[in-house]
């Protein structure tokens, strides 16, 4: 029997448009849209070789709520409004009450949440391509 893994996704920015709930009005972010699209577009992919998807936004449930009806979200969306997995995992470059966001960060934990591949990029624009995450789920695997 094979034991889950997992692949963790930080969005780098809103999906929906802020709202009171957040300590400021940010405008939707494309890359966070494009890479809940991407991630959607691979979640058979990936659950075919066994990892689990969770996805975790500064949103609050609410917005996520929105954002997975609208994207067809098949996988867990997580809110983190107040970046503290994002300070946990080191890819927090503000405070929450400033204006932060994480910047991209994916990682691949095995099924004793090791992260076994990490990928974390200072701009908020350069995101994972999606064949290097497939490519990095694969060879995980062997």
């Amino acid at each position: 029997m094979r034991r889950i893994s997992m692949v963790v996704v930080l969005l780098v920015g809103h999906m929906t448009q802020a709202g009171a709930e957040l300590p400021q009005d940010l405008p939707v972010s494309p890359e966070a849209v494009q890479q809940l699209v991407q991630l959607q577009a691979d979640t058979n992919a990936l659950s075919d070789l066994g990892y689990k998807i969770i996805a975790v936004s500064v949103d609050p449930p609410a917005k996520l709520a929105e954002s997975a009806q609208k994207w067809g979200v098949q996988f867990s969306l997580l809110a983190d409004t107040q970046l503290q997995l994002a300070h946990a995992y080191g890819v927090a470059y503000k405070p929450v009450d400033k204006g932060g966001l994480p910047v991209p960060a994916v990682f691949v934990g095995d099924a004793d949440r090791v992260s076994q591949f990490e990928y974390v990029h200072p701009s908020y624009r350069t995101l994972l391509g999606r064949d290097v995450l497939l490519a990095a789920a694969r060879e995980l695997l062997n």
